[in-house]
């Protein structure tokens, strides 16, 4: 989808235009208890973000519009609860739940979304939920295949 967010430092994003990587891993959460089931997926996120050159890993809380006039408080409550400076640089709220899912044609917000985008907006690999070992394998592959070898910052 095209939409725009700002991050927890204040810097607006129009994405996936302005994703930093060649390929992105993007965590979609829908409600503040999702955070647990986001935070499983963020240990495998950092080591591939370290292993890959061109990969980039992002958390995308999506809020319904109505909240909009609310932004400042549910930023500043994010902020709070995340004291890396590296952590809000890469959490970018989004205030258009409802188009933002029309676009992916999401209809549950039960669960988070873990998606691979590329830098046109392509989604090259997703799924929801926790983050499982077969999960992991799968995702790690994707990443791979999108970036190949000649990527490898340990190869």
């Amino acid at each position: 989808p095209t939409v725009k967010g700002d991050n927890l430092l204040g810097e607006t994003y129009h994405l996936p235009v302005d994703f930093d990587g060649e390929i992105n891993l993007v965590l979609v959460a829908y409600r503040r208890y999702q955070q647990t089931a986001v935070n499983t997926w963020l240990t495998a996120a950092k080591k591939l973000d370290r292993e890959f050159l061109g990969f980039e890993y992002y958390e995308l809380p999506v809020i319904h519009r109505g909240y909009k006039v609310m932004r400042f408080i549910i930023d500043n409550g994010m902020r709070r609860g995340i004291p890396s400076s590296e952590a809000r640089r890469r959490t970018i709220t989004i205030f258009d739940k409802g188009s933002f899912n029309r676009q992916l044609r999401v209809t549950r917000t039960d669960r988070i979304r873990a998606l691979l985008v590329d830098g046109k907006g392509n989604i090259r690999w997703s799924t929801t939920g926790v983050a499982t070992p077969s999960a992991l394998a799968s995702l790690r592959q994707a990443v791979q295949q999108a970036l190949g070898k000649r990527w490898s910052k340990s190869g």
